[in-house]
């Protein structure tokens, strides 16, 4: 499974605090999340406030108790430092590796439920459902992030097609 996550209103902590206060948030947010997951999994920065996880051999169930867990964890965590103390929730898409899809369909779906999340109140996360036809409005420009990855991980794309060669195997 997979399961792209953002923080949000970011811009806001941003806009209000700075970018300084902004990006302390980030790398807190960043160093929660890889002692929710196992050792299996891959945790990485997928562009601006937007991060993945890799859930190698993982039933979308799995995924969303994993997605709740930190979900649940940031929304209960003080962030910033002791001038500015922030609170923050997270919106998590979740969607699996279904045969006949490649690294970007995968992407795309869980990136799909993350606008569901958004546009649902935020602080929650959304399963992909193919069946309830969940895309984001056409008029709204898409965007193609660029890839940054924490703990020197590999290139999220590599990481993403060598899982679903795996699945395939």
């Amino acid at each position: 499974s997979v399961i792209l996550f953002d923080l949000d209103y970011f811009k806001l902590i941003n806009d209000f605090f700075g970018h300084q206060q902004g990006d302390l948030v980030l790398k807190q947010a960043a160093a929660l999340i890889p002692h929710l997951l196992r050792d299996t999994d891959y945790f990485a920065r997928y562009g601006g406030d937007e991060f993945i996880i890799l859930l190698p051999d993982t039933e979308l169930k799995g995924a969303e108790q994993v997605a709740e867990k930190i979900r649940s964890h940031v929304e209960h965590h003080a962030f910033g430092n002791v001038m500015h103390e922030i609170s923050l929730t997270l919106s998590l898409g979740i969607t699996d590796y279904s045969h006949g899809f490649d690294c970007q369909s995968v992407i795309e779906q869980a990136d799909k439920a993350l606008y569901m999340a958004k546009n649902s109140g935020r602080n929650t996360y959304v399963v992909f459902d193919a069946e309830k036809s969940i895309y984001p409005d056409p008029a709204l420009p898409i965007f193609q992030p660029t890839i940054l990855c924490i703990e020197d991980n590999p290139d999220i794309q590599e990481l993403i097609s060598l899982y679903m060669k795996d699945k395939n195997a």
